[in-house]
């Protein structure tokens, strides 16, 4: 294969990149570098598919054999920094960083990828300042304005960041989720009209903003709920919600319609005005007096435990927040010497797994064979003295049932959990345990640990 067509073998592998045709992608800078080991191109190309994909070691391997022939390419640099900071190397990334800054000031690239792993070492106001510089760069970035808005929101600054968390769509390169021929709710006057609001993202995410229905529905309007199925029979238990369903299209029509996590930009929200009565999510009697008797009234304080997240791969800046926000059941070990206390297992997906093998001491109880959806996760949860639980949906839910929640929050918590403090305005039932340095459950877990005897 001749030079030129090397040459277009990584012209036709970057385009596929960019049209998404990632297998044909990958073909053609393989091809390249049949011809030519050693070439920078191919190597770039295959760097930032590989981060695409979740594979941050290899990308990282990669971008450092381009970077072979072309050592002062600023932008290899910088993905270099972004994939070791993906692999959990953050402070080699840093320095990578601050060093490419210190050559080229103005570099957009090194500016951003800077902020996002000062972010995600809880440096935030540092972040902020670099998102800041490159929105001065690139002002009509909805990406930066987006991930401005999550900075904004940590701090309290509502105004700016609910306006600027409407751009999630533009910047993650998603589509809302509507429904066609309704138009989007913008605040005009609700009263006989009909308003469909649409689930998105996590199941902590519309467990946490369903917490609005009850204040639309006294503006004497109908409202509807559009949602995954498992979440359907604990949403009709939210006051002044008419239908939920987990199929849009049988929904009758509606006036106006909104993606959930939308209201709180329509609505206004402040700090002090974040809609909190509790409970706003409700167990059934029915459902709560069999998750009784299946508990029965053996002694002890009812304690239930979440330990991990969803890990999702697929998605890989999900995947990489759930690193840091999941912990292993072994971590929990110190709470084996809690006396009088049943630990319930509230644990879902491939990290439950680790019960079959719990650390010494700890005896936890495991009924989550019986759940077939939230609103059984409710009942059980309502009959427990307290949740413990990693940054998770369940957290959430014990937080709408108005049940006390001790919440492991990693380093650089999210958002919601704002900064410097230990409670959260949007579930006052809530306590944060927070990692006073990254990766470290020990000092989270023994003073979790401390708090239980006192």
């Amino acid at each position: 294969m001749s030079r030129s067509a090397i040459d277009q073998a990584c012209d036709l592998g970057f385009l596929c990149l960019d049209r998404q045709r990632l297998g044909e992608a990958e073909d053609a800078f393989r091809g390249a570098l049949h011809q030519d080991p050693a070439c920078s191109r191919a190597w770039h190309g295959l760097g930032n598919l590989w981060l695409g994909r979740g594979r941050a070691d290899d990308a990282a391997e990669a971008f450092r054999r381009s970077l072979v022939q072309r050592p002062d390419n600023p932008v290899l640099t910088s993905n270099l920094a972004l994939a070791l900071h993906r692999a959990g190397q953050s402070a080699e990334a840093e320095r990578l960083l601050r060093q490419l800054l210190t050559n080229y000031p103005e570099n957009y690239e090194a500016i951003i990828n800077l902020g996002v792993v000062l972010r995600d070492l809880g440096q935030v106001r540092e972040a902020m300042a670099h998102f800041e510089q490159g929105l001065a760069i690139k002002p009509g970035s909805p990406k930066l304005h987006f991930d401005l808005s999550l900075l904004r929101l940590t701090f309290g600054d509502f105004t700016r960041g609910w306006r600027d968390y409407e751009l999630r769509w533009e910047a993650n390169g998603t589509t809302m989720p509507v429904r066609d021929g309704i138009p989007l709710w913008q605040g005009e006057p609700l009263a006989g009209k009909r308003l469909l609001l649409l689930a998105e993202q996590g199941f902590g995410d519309t467990l946490q903003f369903i917490r609005y229905v009850p204040l639309l529905a006294r503006q004497d309007c109908e409202v509807m709920l559009a949602c995954p199925p498992g979440l359907v029979r604990l949403m009709r238990t939210v006051e002044g919600l008419s239908i939920a369903s987990d199929n849009p299209s049988s929904l009758p029509s509606a006036d106006f319609q909104l993606p959930l996590m939308s209201l709180p930009y329509r609505c206004g929200t402040q700090p002090d005005s974040i809609p909190a009565d509790l409970p706003y999510l409700h167990a059934t009697p029915a459902d709560r007096a069999r998750w009784a008797e299946r508990l029965g009234d053996r002694p002890g304080k009812r304690i239930g435990l979440v330990w991990a997240g969803a890990p999702r791969p697929e998605v890989p800046w999900a995947h990489e927040i759930d690193r840091r926000r999941s912990l292993p059941l072994a971590a929990l070990a110190p709470l084996g010497r809690i006396a009088d206390v049943r630990w319930i297992s509230l644990q879902k997906g491939p990290p439950a797994a680790q019960l079959a093998s719990p650390p010494p001491g700890l005896t936890i109880e495991d009924p989550m064979d019986a759940i077939e959806d939230f609103a059984d996760t409710a009942a059980l949860v309502a009959n427990l003295d307290l949740v413990i639980a990693a940054d998770t949906a369940v957290a959430h839910l014990a937080g709408a049932l108005g049940v006390p929640v001790w919440l492991l929050s990693r380093f650089d918590g999210c958002w919601r959990w704002m900064i410097d403090r230990n409670d959260s305005p949007w579930y006052p039932g809530l306590r944060l345990f927070r990692q006073s340095r990254p990766a470290d459950w020990a000092s989270v877990v023994a003073e979790v640990a401390a708090a239980l005897e006192r």
